[in-house]
């Protein structure tokens, strides 16, 4: 099978005069496509850029994808989260432990309306190609591990509103066995 496109992840979108030295880098290492990853900071503080930054992106020839990296931090995304700062009641919750870890549970209703928000504003005023899923995922609590079936497992998410959804489709509490 060829290989149809090739790209780059781009962080730190800051200034459109760098990006767009970067981008001329990328292309003359034959790479056809950037994905913008974007945190809740580069979402609050530097959208007018992030705008500027797609379209040279496009200009130049390149296929722009947007990368939702770092919002809540349930997309991968080492940054942190300003949603999770203001909303602590929405963080996935450990099975074993109860404790609140650190990434937004995204069956929450006030997580969803954050997410789908800061997408639906991208989708309508930046001329991007699509948008690439960056890692969504359930954290593990205590290790990778964990995964493996070794003692002592844990999982997420087991928080209040998991375990309503779990019962409501399963007819039967979630436990932790």
């Amino acid at each position: 099978m060829a290989v149809t496109e090739t790209g780059v992840s781009y962080y730190g979108l800051s200034y459109v005069e760098h990006a767009r030295r970067d981008f001329q880098e990328m292309i003359d290492h034959n790479c056809t496509a950037v994905l913008l990853a974007l945190s809740e900071f580069d979402l609050d503080f530097w959208w007018p850029n992030i705008k500027e930054i797609a379209q040279a992106g496009k200009e130049m020839g390149l296929t722009v994808y947007l990368d939702t990296w770092g919002i809540g931090k349930w997309c991968g995304g080492e940054p942190p989260s300003l949603f999770l700062t203001n909303n602590p009641g929405n963080r996935q919750v450990s099975a074993v432990t109860g404790e609140p870890l650190p990434a937004a549970c995204f069956n929450t209703a006030a997580f969803r309306e954050y997410f789908f928000e800061k997408c639906e504003r991208l989708a309508r005023e930046v001329d991007a190609d699509g948008f690439f899923w960056d890692e969504p995922h359930y954290l593990l609590p205590k290790s990778y591990a964990s995964i493996t079936g070794g003692a002592g497992d844990d999982w997420s998410c087991r928080c209040a509103f998991c375990q309503r959804k779990f019962e409501e489709r399963y007819g039967y509490e979630c436990r932790v066995s």
